[in-house]
């Protein structure tokens, strides 16, 4: 797919440039820059090379890096744009005599271009804002982004989330907010909010924001029984706090018909090949059949079970990230955190299914961000493990 893009002015300091962008069906951005009359070969690749860092974050700018919205004229038109999952730049220095090339290549990472990103810009603002730091406070670290913006403030050992502040976004946070709190107070091992932070959440420039402590610790690994097998009995604490919760929460099959749905419409998840979609659909739908059948008994969980939520500290792990906290069997937690002693009374028919479904929602939810590496990772890893007839956490 070509796209018929001006990204660059077509000379630089007397050179020709001719800029070709193209989008392959696997969602890689290649952007070819051809200087002709070639004659002072290395300023020309300089002058070339910028151009083709201009051309980049041009197309970032229309394209949308791929954990934040596209802006293309073609979407707001309402027409479906392709976001690029990956990028290469080429460089073709054209002479009378020869053709020499050079690549460059970059992946659309949101540290690419954090600089010219308004979004992390008013997210910036937004948690000084609500921090009450002043004009000499230390720069403020991005620990990461994905749906969410997350921001250390070194001097108040203060972590501020933040989202776009759409009503749904406003409602999640809210109830993670309440949620967390609540656990915190019955000492259960979880991450509470700051103890400066109110019930609701802060509205500033359009993002919602939250503030947490920021907690000193290791991360778990998969690899290790003990991290699982420690996660495990403090997710079991975490579900015996929270099963008399008093507050509304959506259900688990939620989340899994998003996933359905998304598979569903076509363009939504182009990083997904179309016999990959095709089986995940069969494997859904076989997966809702075996899954009727069961009566389930349904009690407040994480939904979002698994070791990148647990933080490893000297006191213990602590379970953090309730943004998907919902009603549903704790079977659904524990396919994350796969040690079945520490959730007994178990169903292993139900766990078997409910397994393998949550590795389906695994590679969707994944495929939606796969301009994350890791995130692609785990899709490939969760999509061969269901190929295979298996499941695995990630």
């Amino acid at each position: 797919m070509r796209l018929g893009i001006k990204v660059a002015p077509p000379s630089l300091n007397g050179y020709n440039v001719d800029f070709d962008t193209r989008l392959s069906e696997d969602g890689v951005l290649s952007i070819d820059c051809f200087v002709g009359r070639q004659k002072r070969r290395r300023s020309a690749s300089r002058r070339a090379s910028r151009g083709a860092g201009r051309a980049a974050l041009r197309l970032l700018e229309l394209y949308g890096a791929p954990d934040r919205p596209a802006r293309s004229h073609q979407e707001s038109a309402g027409k479906p744009c392709r976001r690029p999952l990956s990028m290469s730049l080429s460089l073709i220095v054209r002479s009378p005599r020869r053709v020499r090339s050079c690549s460059l290549s970059a992946d659309l990472r949101a540290e690419a271009v954090l600089a010219k990103d308004e979004i992390l810009a008013r997210a910036l603002r937004a948690a000084n804002r609500v921090a009450h730091r002043g004009a000499g406070a230390p720069e403020a670290v991005v620990l990461y982004r994905s749906r969410r913006i997350c921001l250390l403030l070194p001097e108040l050992a203060t972590v501020a989330r933040m989202a776009p502040a759409d009503e749904a976004n406003v409602a999640t946070e809210a109830r993670e907010l309440a949620v967390s709190r609540y656990l915190a107070e019955r000492g259960a091992p979880v991450v509470g909010p700051a103890a400066t932070m109110p019930a609701a959440p802060f509205i500033e420039e359009g993002m919602v924001v939250t503030l947490w402590p920021h907690i000193a610790h290791a991360e778990a690994h998969y690899d290790s029984p003990q991290d699982v097998a420690d996660a495990a009995y403090a997710l079991r604490r975490v579900h015996d706090a929270l099963a008399d919760y008093p507050g509304a929460l959506p259900s688990y099959a939620e989340r899994i018909e998003e996933c359905a749905a998304l598979l569903r419409k076509p363009g939504a998840l182009p990083a997904l090949a179309d016999d990959d979609r095709t089986f995940l659909m069969r494997a859904y739908e076989r997966l809702s059949h075996s899954l009727a059948a069961f009566a389930i008994r349904s009690s407040p969980i994480h939904g979002d079970a698994h070791l990148g939520n647990v933080f490893v500290t000297p006191g213990g792990p602590l379970w953090t990230d309730f943004e998907t906290v919902c009603l549903g069997p704790r079977e659904w937690d524990a396919a994350g955190v796969p040690h079945l002693p520490a959730f007994q009374p178990l169903d292993a028919q139900l766990y078997a299914v409910l397994s393998g479904m949550r590795s389906l929602c695994v590679v969707v939810w994944c495929s939606v961000l796969a301009g994350d590496p890791k995130k692609r990772a785990a899709a490939s890893n969760q999509l061969a493990r269901l190929r295979e007839g298996g499941s695995a956490p990630t």
